[in-house]
């Protein structure tokens, strides 16, 4: 019980810090930039849970470059990337090195359930709860959302702040480390 309150807290935390616009020079100067943050370090394993219950690891996806969007229902910029994220996805379904994934850390299934169907999020879909949405917050030092991350095909997180899809650049970005 003291442990699923710590998660709440830590989540109410990150909705508050979250939402709020960042428009510090850095992160603008990060999104309009092709320069990326080369963190080369294995990435720290994710347990993801499916639509349908099932488990899902990070390290399931090892051989393929995975973008990864962490984010919540309730959050507005979130959604306000969905519609590029829509259109990443299409730019890179038929390419069979590239995976797009968003996260979820959302409390109510129910309503992450509903959203992926109503927007017509058809990229790979998971939810992290409970325990493993507090591991997936302390092992990515996530402060706020929506976040975006890059692994490489070897399993390294090479990218921890990512630029958004809807960053002119992104392509640009995925791109150059498929080479």
């Amino acid at each position: 019980m003291k442990k699923m309150k710590f998660a709440v807290l830590a989540m109410a935390m990150v909705a508050f810090v979250a939402c709020n616009k960042q428009t510090n020079a850095s992160t603008i100067s990060k999104t309009e930039s092709t320069e990326t943050t080369e963190v080369q370090s294995s990435a720290p394993e994710i347990n993801m849970t499916t639509a349908d219950g099932q488990t899902v690891k990070l390290s399931d996806m090892k051989g393929k470059l995975v973008y990864i969007d962490i984010w919540a229902t309730w959050c507005p910029p979130c959604n306000a990337e969905i519609p590029h994220l829509k259109a990443l996805y299409e730019h890179y379904k038929d390419n069979e090195n590239v995976e797009i994934i968003s996260i979820s850390v959302d409390e109510d299934v129910d309503a992450w359930k509903q959203k992926i169907v109503a927007k017509e999020m058809t990229w790979k879909q998971f939810i992290c709860i409970g325990d493993d949405a507090m591991a997936l917050s302390e092992n990515y030092n996530l402060r706020s959302i929506p976040r975006f991350l890059i692994i490489n095909k070897d399993g390294n997180l090479v990218d921890d702040n990512a630029p958004r899809p809807s960053s002119s650049n992104i392509v640009e970005v995925i791109d150059n480390y498929l080479k």
